[in-house]
């Protein structure tokens, strides 16, 4: 299986005109590993979209989500 990392810049190559986070989104399938999800949103999303506060919130949201599937 392909990293999230690799996934989303195929993704991103894909569909350019796609904002970062939603692209990160769609490269979640499969994964369930919070650490995984923590490590490259980090790496993928862009640091100038969020400040450290509003990522870690976006971060604990799509994991108490991923929780329900």
């Amino acid at each position: 299986m392909k990293s999230i990392t690799t996934r989303f810049k195929e993704t991103k190559h894909k569909i350019p005109y796609l904002a970062d986070t939603p692209i990160f989104l769609l490269c979640l399938i499969n994964t369930d590993k919070p650490r995984l999800i923590r490590k490259h949103f980090n790496k993928c999303v862009s640091e100038n979209d969020y400040e450290r506060s509003e990522k870690e919130q976006i971060i604990k949201d799509l994991l108490f989500r991923l929780s329900y599937f």
